[in-house]
């Protein structure tokens, strides 16, 4: 019996540790790229300060501020529309993607006949222009991680924020992106181990290499996902709903007089950004004068900018209302927590691609820091990649009380390294 546990412990050992090679991946994929220590990069940065309890009977607690990465997106790259390798992706939004592309491209939109999805289907001699199918899709297992207050909360949902199928007019348009001037000045975001460049954003690529096509297109995606006002896409900007960066539009409703805790006057939830509102009588110049200067307005090509947003309703008058909100609930009132997190518009130096298949890495890597075989043992009869884009946070470990403030110092990494 004790000979039978060892085979099954030294088989399971196998299967975990053994990179598999195969053309779909599923939610287990998933799981088991989360456990990449390598890409997780959990470091402690500094100190966070909290008034607990009610004075003169509080205190100040303190707690860790952390940076780690979170594998906010699965990215896949595959020929046919609508066949994901993502085999839980594709059972539910497979055919919403081949519709949407028909109620575009009318006829022209089977998978089977599209000149587009075949160059390297049912022929001997590949097309030197490649052209993929991309998906980006909130990452159902950075969305469970939030159930732990030693990580960040994710801003990813489980959601389709882009899908190549739904965006076909720009997509397939080799001209849709003829205003930026990265698409055709030589040399402007260039991704040379793949053989391509991130402009122009589209579904096209003249290689004879499908593992490094299927990256550079992976990368375009990623690069419009993570902004917003990426015209002429058709897309769900990250973080949509959830960021806030000008605190200025938090402050509404003058005529509000329902009177909140500690003399704030509630103005009700802001329907596009779920976030609460204040009244200017409420918030005092000082205040909005200290919160805007946390806040650094991220833009296109602004690079990693740290903005900062407030959790926590402090107009609810319960426990599970101020829960739902993101508050904590100290007994008395609903407490406001602040987390910093980074907002990333198109970064391809990032090291910041695990890959789940054709193989499952356990590490995460830069597309322009590859060596030149790295597509060697990633060729496969399907031509469908995936990977997990992981995002940087930084944040404080919560607690209940009020945030006072922080200090920083230099990164003590726990997991992984400091390469941020």
């Amino acid at each position: 019996m004790k000979s039978k546990l060892i085979i099954c412990f030294m088989i399971l050992v196998l299967i975990v540790s053994t990179p598999a090679k195969s053309d779909e991946f599923g939610i287990d994929d998933l799981v088991q790229g989360f456990a990449a220590d390598e890409c997780l990069d959990y470091c402690i940065v500094g100190v966070c300060f909290w008034l607990v309890g009610i004075c003169p009977f509080c205190e100040i607690e303190t707690t860790a501020k952390i940076q780690h990465r979170l594998p906010d997106l699965v990215v896949s790259a595959y020929k046919l529309p609508g066949e994901n390798p993502w085999t839980e992706a594709r059972n539910v939004y497979g055919e919403f993607a081949l519709d949407a592309l028909r109620s575009i491209q009318g006829d022209h939109a089977d998978g089977s006949a599209t000149v587009y999805s075949t160059m390297y289907h049912d022929s001997e001699e590949k097309s030197s222009v490649a052209f993929n199918e991309v998906q980006v899709i909130g990452n159902p297992v950075a969305y469970v991680s939030e159930s732990t207050d030693y990580l960040c909360d994710t801003e990813s949902d489980p959601i389709p924020y882009f899908m190549s199928e739904v965006d076909a007019a720009a997509w397939r348009n080799p001209y849709s992106e003829g205003h930026h001037p990265e698409s055709y000045i030589p040399g402007m975001r260039e991704i040379w181990p793949m053989g391509g460049s991130v402009f122009p954003r589209v579904g096209y690529l003249k290689s004879y290499d499908p593992p490094k096509a299927a990256a550079v297109m992976a990368q375009r995606a990623i690069d419009i996902t993570l902004q917003t006002w990426q015209l002429p896409h058709l897309y769900i900007p990250f973080g949509y709903g959830k960021i806030n960066p000008d605190l200025d539009n938090v402050v509404s409703d003058p005529s509000s007089t329902d009177a909140g805790p500690d003399g704030l006057e509630c103005a009700g939830t802001d329907s596009e950004t779920g976030l609460w509102s204040y009244s200017v009588e409420s918030v005092t110049p000082e205040f909005i004068e200290y919160m805007n200067s946390l806040v650094q307005t991220g833009g296109e090509g602004a690079g990693s900018e740290e903005l900062t947003r407030m959790r926590g309703d402090p107009c609810a008058d319960n426990q599970a209302d101020c829960s739902s909100s993101g508050g904590f609930w100290d007994g008395f009132s609903c407490q406001l927590q602040q987390y910093v997190y980074w907002l990333e518009p198109g970064l391809e130096r990032e090291r910041a691609w695990q890959m789940i298949s054709p193989v499952q890495q356990n590490y995460c890597e830069s597309f322009i820091e590859v060596p030149d075989d790295w597509s060697d043992d990633k060729q496969t009869d399907e031509y469908t990649f995936g990977w997990q884009y992981w995002r940087k946070y930084k944040c404080c470990v919560p607690t209940a009380g009020i945030f006072l403030g922080s200090v920083e110092f230099s990164p003590i990494c726990v997991i992984g390294s400091n390469d941020y």
